[in-house]
């Protein structure tokens, strides 16, 4: 499952975000970039240790740090 429902409404994982971004450019014929929304993707999971995560857990030191 790559959502969870709460109070707040549902939280997206950040691999359901990357996945669901690469197919939408796919879709518009933007494969050049969806190639690095993947990779960029990938890479920032495996910074944050190849564990997923929710969007709403992101902290901006996390993606400072990542720069």
């Amino acid at each position: 499952m790559t959502t969870v429902k709460t109070r707040k409404g549902k939280h997206l994982l950040l691999t359901e975000c990357i996945r669901r971004r690469v197919e939408s450019k796919r879709s518009m014929g933007k494969d050049s970039t969806a190639d690095l929304y993947q990779a960029a993707g990938h890479r920032f999971l495996e910074f944050l240790g190849e564990k997923d995560i929710y969007l709403s857990e992101i902290t901006p030191t996390q993606v400072s740090d990542f720069q």
